[in-house]
C-alpha cells in the first residue's frame, strides 16, 4: 500500500458518516480491508435487531476503504453500485467486515465483502463497483463501462 493510500483511508474513516456509525479500520493492506462496527442503539430497529441499513453501510464503507488501498495521489472514489446478495437478521453486539478489492482499470475498482458477527456467522455477502476520478473532478463527468 502506498503512502497516499494511507492518507486517503485516514481521511475517509475520520469523516462524519463513519464516525456516526462508529466504524473503524482493523486492517488495511493492498487489495484488502477489515473494518469493525460495535452495535449500539443507533444501529438497531425497534425489535432490537441490527438495521439492514447499518449492515449495508458497513459493507459499502469496507469496500470503499479497500478501494483506497489501490488508489494513488490525487484520486478519489465514489460508490457506483453496491449489491448485497445475502442478508441475515442479527442481534449481534459487534460486526466485522472484510473486503477483497481489484483495480479493474484507471476508472473502476470492484470488490467483494462479507459482514460477520464476532463468532464468524455470516450476516451479509455482497459486491460493489466504485468509480475512480481525480480529486478536482466530479464522478458525474466520468462515463464508465459496465463491468464484465
Amino acid at each position: 500500500m502506498n503512502p497516499e493510500s494511507a492518507h486517503l483511508i485516514s481521511k475517509a474513516i475520520s469523516g462524519p458518516f463513519a464516525k456516526h456509525l462508529s466504524i473503524s479500520v482493523v486492517e488495511a493492506k493492498t487489495g484488502h480491508a477489515v473494518l469493525e462496527m460495535p452495535v449500539g442503539k443507533i444501529h438497531k430497529e425497534i425489535d432490537d435487531k441490527v438495521s439492514y441499513g447499518a449492515i449495508v453501510a458497513l459493507a459499502d464503507t469496507t469496500i470503499g476503504i479497500g478501494a483506497r488501498t489501490v488508489m494513488g495521489k490525487g484520486e478519489e472514489s465514489a460508490t457506483l453500485e453496491i449489491q448485497i446478495i445475502q442478508l441475515e437478521q442479527t442481534s449481534a453486539s459487534h460486526l466485522i467486515s472484510n473486503s477483497i478489492i481489484r483495480r479493474e482499470d484507471d476508472m473502476l475498482i470492484t470488490g467483494t465483502v462479507t459482514v460477520s458477527d464476532k463468532h464468524g456467522n455470516e450476516i451479509a455477502i455482497g459486491q460493489g463497483t466504485f468509480a475512480v476520478f481525480q480529486a478536482n473532478q466530479s464522478p458525474t463527468h466520468i462515463k464508465t463501462p459496465a463491468p464484465s
